[in-house]
């Protein structure tokens, strides 16, 4: 079996390498870097730069040795970090092919170079051993595992020559046997050398057509295994590798072939081209897996075949066994069943005899019912148990999975690891990081120039994680060091607010001893950055500590829109292959409207884990997984719901899309398609690709599921009040198919999703098709429909009211009792209460003529006052005379008692409520039948910013906040006001019986009264 093709480097020659130690897996390519893999799903390769062009590679148990083109030289490197250790061997033109040896301690270093020079380096003595024999560049090399004293190497003069360590001598040559080339590169060939990893007695050769097989102590050919089907002349077998136990060998070809033989018969266990038909450029098997052989070809496409070379002979066993005749095995049951001295032995005669059968002449098996059968079971039971004693003694050992949770990581950034990388890209802009030897910088680049020029900033601290938006760019570091050390460099946080008008726009702070930030998100107003102490911390953008939250787990990632912040964490122990997350979306705002406010699971697909998180352009939670699925949160059912695959759009199997959000307004996702790899590089700059949505419904293509998709888009996006129309629209469409087909009771089902008036255009529709029966049912569906919206509302005023009656009841009570304490105050200081009478004595009417600052006013224009005879008179004066007589003698009243009574009376709480509702029942339910029938019916944004008032003193500012408030709601709140109706404030007055009085008289008209008009325009016409 084959896996799938993954992309690892720039097409040219490539190398594949297992790891002795750890079985991790190293290629070298053209594009200059060395890659490490745990296996072929790792997509966060480690890589390292070591040149131009990779020519040869090694790898060792602590280092991997490489060469690359115009260095001349073998360098090594640490296989802990990648960085780069010494200059092992010198040549004076291209190192083209390398081999390491490590047994006892003892390492030796074998390369061959374009200089026809073949060297072998000591590294524990440092003593290198030079060999000049060949008349071309060296194509292939390899050391004597066994002994360490022989090297063989081949070159493109053809030969093959058996080297000597010790004298620098040639022990054997054979000249001629391989295709000659003019030089490395233009070599169809790698006539691969390898030595059997077993004993050491024999290496192989790879000929044009088949291995050669030759004796490692005089160099005399043993055997050679050919080709099959090998018509091609141009086909070469190019590389080799054995299997560690030295039982099989492996071959790749020029045209792309594997083949793989048993070194003891020769016989051929795999012959097949996997994938696409390009050369093998290198192979390598598995040190610990007999079925794993990795293989990359020239366009460095990486591969692995399995073959379970195991099961094929245990099937050859069987196929042996089988050939047993049916005398030979009952000879051996027979033989067993005279040897009596074996304690554990039993003869199956005897237990057929004791069950009640006996042979007949012809030898075959004859019940007879006169033959007890008492005792088989002790019998064989007693034999069983003996056989399972040892078994139960050693019983299986207990399996165990190593769970491995998701680490924490920025959304839209690339590994930490890689030298150049984006800490983010999202809606606003790009950070990128630049960690090079010499330099470590941050970049800065927005989409939109106005609102700040790109800029550049060192990166002196070693920020690694980033958030940006219009108003500020974030940075956070890890710690560094030990706690205990005296250069320990605490975890900080950066922020450059550049939207600030301050003269120092930036400020940073350290987290606490011993906490680490783990992950970083930016608001509208705030910032917040997770710790590894499970601690969210609020600041707001001008750095003042808001507030810290504790995590329920370990964080995975954060992200930020508006008031709303998404976090995820891990929730307990995962299945296997399998992450349990969980999400919530809260708001940190003062209005702590959470659209998640407790954390539920996070659906991922199956052996995924999650790789963006964010929020749409209209702020609703999304994400997506590694296999490329997008999932964005519905709010009418609280549920997530797919709608896109990123993975559908990708030609390779290793391809993939870097997402960097997603849009509900254009229904698309916008990501940066990825070759061979999860991440893209950051020169040349990646191009953003752009997806549509597309729900994951069955029967794609088909005219019904188009409509159902187009309607279902409509309710779960976050839409305007403009796209209202479309969805009704389409479910009209939807409706009227339905008819088409003949599937009425599908039609009916799809009135129950229309408003009312879409209802009466489905009655129309029905009535023209001549469906009088799905009219009438239609016609009867919107009846009840619209006697339950009736009931809805009637509950909604009913309970609205009673909580605006309890308020202001309240608020009555404390002026009452904030009244009565004046009072007894008063009473209590008779010379404060001269005093204040005093004060009062000030005419009211001119507090009250007194104009506000702005009014216009003719202060010659003469104002005649009702009952007031000559008023306004120029003598008289224009102000103080205009005070009515009524107030005056009020005046007179209340200047006369210069002290109140000595006890003041106060209502009972009783007497006071009977008040209160009888003045409340007089003339109240006049003035609000009179108000709502005058009123506008709004709806949308007017009917709630009608209900819910933000200045009302500002009529201007008043819409500005609303409106701010009003993008901001869900879209659940935002339905409760579709339906145009009387702004419930009008009504606020009413109190609680004088309401259900009216409901009561509604009620009892209703029910005498006929059905109302609005119904009348889906009765069917005639």
């Amino acid at each position: 079996m084959i896996s799938d093709l993954k992309y690892t480097h720039r097409e040219g020659n490539c190398i594949i390498k297992y790891a002795p130690s750890s079985g991790k897996i190293y290629t070298g390519g053209a594009d200059g870097e060395v890659r490490e893999f745990k296996n072929m799903d790792d997509d966060e390769s480690k890589s390292h730069l070591i040149g131009d062009e990779t020519l040869a590679l090694a790898v060792g148990k602590t280092h991997f040795y490489t060469s690359a083109t115009n260095t001349n030289r073998v360098m090594s490197y640490k296989i802990e970090d990648g960085s780069e250790d010494c200059i092992v061997i010198r040549f004076t033109a291209d190192v083209t092919t390398l081999d390491i040896v490590e047994k006892e301690g003892k390492i030796l270093i074998a390369a061959g170079s374009d200089d026809m020079i073949v060297k072998v380096m000591n590294l524990n003595s440092h003593k290198e051993f030079i060999f000049k024999g060949h008349e071309a560049s060296i194509l292939s090399v390899c050391l004597d595992p066994k002994n360490l004293d022989k090297v063989v190497s081949t070159s493109c003069d053809g030969s093959i020559i058996l080297w000597n360590i010790a004298d620098e001598k040639i022990k054997k040559i054979h000249n001629s046997v391989l295709p000659r080339f003019s030089d490395f590169q233009s070599s169809k060939t790698l006539s691969q050398v390898v030595w059997n990893p077993a004993d050491g007695s024999t290496f192989a050769v790879a000929h044009q057509n088949g291995i050669y097989f030759y004796n490692s102590t005089n160099g005399t050919e043993v055997k050679n295994f050919q080709m099959n089907n090998s018509d091609d002349k141009n086909e070469y077998l190019s590389v080799l590798d054995w299997f560690i136990n030295g039982e099989y060998i492996v071959g790749g070809t020029s045209s792309g072939k594997i083949i793989i033989w048993a070194y003891k018969d020769g016989s051929i266990h795999y012959n097949n081209t996997p994938g696409r038909s390009n050369g093998i450029r290198s192979i390598a098997w598995s040190p610990s897996k007999i079925e794993e052989i990795s293989f990359l070809n020239k366009e460095a496409y990486w591969g692995i075949l399995t073959v379970d070379l195991q099961e094929e002979n245990e099937d050859r066993l069987e196929g042996a066994n089988e050939m047993l005749n049916e005398n030979e095995m009952m000879r051996v049951f027979e033989e067993n069943d005279g040897d009596d001295d074996d304690e554990n032995a039993f003869s199956i005669k005897k237990i057929k005899a004791s069950a009640g059968f006996q042979e007949d002449q012809e030898g075959l098996d004859v019940f007879d019912p006169n033959i007890s059968s008492r005792g088989i079971d002790e019998k064989v039971g007693e034999i069983l148990m003996e056989k399972n004693i040892s078994k139960a003694e050693n019983p299986a050992p207990l399996s165990s999975f190593d769970m491995k949770l998701q680490d924490t990581f920025q959304p839209a950034s690339t590994p930490v690891h890689l030298s150049s990388r984006f800490m983010v890209w999202n809606s606003i802009g790009i950070v990128k990081a630049q960690n090079l030897d010499d330099e470590s910088a941050i970049d800065i680049e927005f989409h939109d120039t106005s609102i700040h020029h790109a800029f550049h900033l060192p990166n002196p601290h070693g920020y690694t994680m980033a958030c940006l938006s219009n108003l500020a760019v974030v940075f956070a570091a890890e710690a560094d060091g030990e706690e205990e050390d005296e250069d320990h460099i605490a975890s900080k946080l950066n922020v450059h607010y550049f939207a600030s008008s301050d003269y120092n726009k930036e400020w940073s702070i350290d987290m606490p001893k011993g906490e680490e930030i783990l992950c970083i998100c930016i608001g509208s107003s705030w910032i917040a950055a997770g710790t590894d102490k499970r601690n969210l911390r609020i600041f707001t953008l001008a750095g003042m500590q808001k507030n810290v939250f504790s995590l329920n787990g370990p964080l995975v990632t954060l992200s930020g829109h508006g008031d709303y912040i998404f976090i995820v964490t891990h929730f307990g122990a995962p299945l296997v292959h399998n992450q349990s997350l969980y999400v919530a979306v809260l708001d940190i705002s003062n209005y702590k409207r959470h659209l998640i406010s407790h954390f539920t699971p996070l659906p991922l697909t199956p052996s995924s884990s999650l790789t963006w998180a964010g929020f749409s352009d209209e702020g609703t939670p999304t994400f997506s997984d590694s296999v490329g699925v997008v999932r964005i949160f519905d709010y009418s059912s609280h549920q997530w719901t797919e709608v896109c695959n990123m993975s559908s759009y990708c030609k390779g199997k290793s391809d993939s899309h870097f997402m960097l959000g997603l849009s509900e307004k254009e229904e698309i996702v916008r990501a940066i398609k990825c070759k061979g790899t999860k991440y893209p590089v950051t020169v040349p700059k990646p191009t953003v690709t752009v997806l549509p949505m597309q729900l994951p419904l069955c029967d794609q293509g088909s005219e019904k599921t188009t409509l159902e998709e187009k309607y279902l888009k409509g309710e779960i996006l976050n839409k305007n009040e403009d796209d209202i129309a479309a969805t009704n629209e389409t479910i009209i469409k939807l409706f009227a198919l339905a008819i088409k087909s003949d599937q009425e009771r599908r039609a009916l089902e799809i009135c129950k999703l229309m408003n009312m008036d879409t209802l009466k255009i489905a009655v129309k529709y029905a009535s023209k098709l001549r469906k009088l029966q799905l009219a009438n049912k239609v016609n009867e569906l919107a009846r009840q429909i619209s006697e339950k919206e009736e009931e809805r509302r009637d509950k909604l005023r009913l309970s609205t009211l009673c909580s605006q009656n309890d308020m202001f009841e309240t608020q009555e009570e404390e002026e009452q009792e904030e009244n009565g304490h004046q009072d007894s105050a008063l009473q209590d200081n008779p010379l404060l209460n001269a005093k204040i009478k005093k004060k009062n004595n000030v005419p009211l009417k001119c507090i009250s003529d007194t104009q506000s600052q702005g009014d216009t006013r003719n202060p010659f224009k003469k104002t005649l006052l009702k009952n007031t005879p000559q008023a306004g008179s120029i003598r008289t004066g224009l102000v103080f005379d205009s005070i009515s007589q009524s107030s005056q003698n009020s005046q007179i009243k209340s200047s006369q008692d210069n002290f109140p009574n000595k006890t003041i009376v106060k209502k009972s709480e009783k007497q006071r409520l009977i008040t209160h509702s009888s003045s409340v029942r007089q003339g109240n339910n006049d003035i609000n039948k009179e108000t709502q029938s005058s009123y506008k019916q709004l709806k949308g944004f007017l009917l709630w910013l009608a209900e819910n008032p933000q200045d009302s003193n500002n009529i201007v500012k008043n819409k500005e906040l609303g409106l701010k408030i009003w993008k901001e709601l869900p879209k659940v709140e935002k339905d409760k006001y579709k339906v145009p109706r009387t702004p419930l404030s009008i009504v606020s007055t009413n109190r609680k019986r004088s309401l259900e009085d009216h409901i009561v008289r509604n009620t009892d008209s209703q029910k005498k009264a006929k059905p109302s008009t609005d119904l009348s325009a889906f009765a069917a016409p005639e």
